[in-house]
This record gives C-alpha cells, structure tokens and sequence, in this order.
C-alpha cells in the first residue's frame, strides 16, 4: 500500500536535508529530488534546467533519458516551457498538442519522446529566477491541477535551497574569482589614473582621488569610474576636471 502524500512529503524534506547536512555533492541531491518528484507528484519525468551567464541554458538534473533528452532539445534551441519560465520568473503550463507554432522545435521533439504535457516552475535564487523544474506527463492528457502546482512549485523552492548551499571548496572557488576580480579592477584604476594624470595634467595620486570624487557623486565604484575614463566618456572626464578646478580654486582662496 501507497504512503500518503503527506508522509510521502515528509520523508522526501528529511532525505533531503539529511544530504544537504551530510554536504553531498549538488548534483547527486538534485538528481534525488528529481526521482522522488516523480514519485511525489505522479509525473511521467522531471528535469532541471538553470541559466548560465556564460553558456546559455543547461541541463542540471533529470529523473531519465527520456526527461534528459527533452530539456537537451530546451537548452539546445532555447526555446520551450522552461526557458520561458525562466525568462517570465513564473511558473508555465503546456499542452504540446498545440504548441508547434509557439515552440517548433521543441513541440515536436517533445511529443515524440512521449509528452503531452508540461508544467514548468521557476527556482529562484535572491529573488531571482535562476533556472526551471519541467514535469512532464505523457499520454493520459490530463490538465494540470492546482494541487500539483504548489507542490511543483515546493519541489522547485527544494532545488532552490540545494543549489543555495555551497561547499567548501565551491566557498574557496568564490573567493578566488573575488581575489581575481578585484586585482583586475585594481589594474584598471591604475591605468585610468596615469590616463586622467596625463589628460589633467596633475599627479596620479590627484587622479585617484578625483576618480574616488566621481564616483562618490554618482554613487558607483571607483573601478566603473575608470572604466569609463579609459573608454574615452565625457561625462566622467567633465566630472573629473570640475573636481579638480573646484579643488585647485579652494587650494587657491585658502
């Protein structure tokens, strides 16, 4: 005999945190969560996809083959429930039987792999859609209920919350591209200084300081400053130079 739902539930949200406590890696938790999510909610399959600001859409974790190779197609051609979902920062119900116009590439696909229907939910990161939870269910047809909404959407949250949690070596990584990212900007400063020097006709360390002075008045960093004096703008170099004459006429009256 079948656990009820709600026990169902409850045993998943303890297996789940027990992996997260235990510091299991993402990939083999997401891969958990998508096996009991097809369980949980009676789904025929169910895959993560997240946006990455590099590569575009990819595939973090699917419940099999065939789920796999339907957010391969999403991914591949950008185009599907999921990447809107992701795009709208809401959650996306599909009947594929009509969706060649809207999709087609991944409307065919998708229905030759067996889908009917697809019901895609967004994972959001502070605030933010990050990626999608697509359940798909085949033949039956039938329409997405508000039950099986909310629960998708508490699946969605789950993955949200493993994704959220970081190991140490992911921490150690941050901190790397942090560190890498702060000697670029450091570099950039010290090249819009001895530029702005140059243009002005004053010392490097004026120049520093006028950069600081900008963007204290604009309410940026020093570093988007410079990169904006390298790039030649106007307005950052005008700003700079009222800086500097306003604090040569003080040096002066004093």
């Amino acid at each position: 005999m079948r656990a009820p739902a709600a026990d169902r539930g409850i045993s998943l949200l303890a297996e789940l945190l027990k992996a997260i406590v235990a510091g299991d890696g993402a990939a083999d938790t997401l891969a958990m969560l998508m096996s009991r999510t097809v369980e949980l909610i009676d789904v025929s399959s169910a895959g993560i996809i997240v946006a990455d600001p590099r590569w575009g859409l990819r595939i973090l974790a699917a419940s099999d083959e065939r789920a796999d190779m339907a957010d391969l197609f999403q991914a591949h051609h950008g185009e599907g429930p999921a990447a809107e979902a992701v795009e709208r920062g809401g959650p996306l119900a599909a009947d594929l039987r009509g969706a060649d116009d809207r999709w087609p590439r991944f409307g065919p696909a998708a229905r030759a792999l067996g889908y009917t229907h697809v019901l895609a939910l967004p994972i959001r990161l502070d605030g933010q859609a990050v990626g999608a939870l697509s359940l798909f269910r085949g033949a039956d047809g039938r329409p997405w209920g508000e039950a099986e909404e909310v629960a998708g959407q508490v699946m969605a949250d789950l993955a949200a919350i493993t994704l959220a949690q970081e190991r140490p070596g992911r921490r150690a990584e941050r901190l790397a591209e942090r560190l890498a990212g702060m000697l670029n900007d450091r570099g950039t400063i010290e090249q819009a200084k001895g530029a702005l020097a140059a243009h002005l006709h004053c010392s490097p360390e004026d120049a520093y300081i006028l950069l600081a002075e900008v963007a204290r008045e604009e309410h940026c960093s020093v570093a988007d400053v410079a990169v904006r004096v390298l790039a030649g703008d106007d307005g950052a170099i005008a700003g700079a130079r009222r800086r500097l004459s306003e604090r040569r006429r003080t040096a002066t009256e004093g």
